[in-house]
C-alpha cells in the first residue's frame, strides 16, 4: 500500500488533470494537417506549426487521442483504486478475524 504521502500526491495530480479535462472544449477532437478541431467548434482549437507533416501529425494524433482516453483512463484509475481499498480493508477484517 502506497504512504499516505504518496496516495494523497497522486489524488491530487488525478483532480488536476480532470480538472483541465473538464475546463477543455469538450470532445470529439480530431487532427487534420497539424490542426485540432472539435465538433462543437468552427476553429482549430490549436495548430501546431513544427515544419513538415512527419513532424506535426505524430503530435497532432497523439493530442487527440490523449483527449479521448484521458477522462476514461483516469475513471478506471479512480475504480481500481477503490476496488484496492475494499479489498485491502476486506483482507484486514479476515486477517484479523484469524488472530482472534
Amino acid at each position: 500500500m502506497p504512504s499516505t504521502d504518496a496516495a494523497d500526491a497522486f489524488a491530487g495530480y488525478l483532480d488536476e488533470l480532470e480538472r483541465l479535462c473538464r475546463a477543455a472544449t469538450p470532445g470529439p477532437w480530431t487532427s487534420h494537417q497539424g490542426s485540432i478541431w472539435s465538433a462543437s467548434s468552427r476553429n482549430p482549437i490549436c495548430d501546431i506549426d513544427a515544419g513538415s507533416p512527419d513532424e506535426y501529425d505524430p503530435d497532432a494524433r497523439f493530442i487527440e487521442a490523449a483527449r479521448h482516453a484521458l477522462p476514461k483512463l483516469i475513471a478506471k484509475v479512480r475504480e481500481l483504486q477503490a476496488e484496492l481499498e475494499h479489498t485491502e480493508s476486506r483482507l484486514a477484517r479476515e486477517l484479523f478475524e484469524v488472530r482472534q
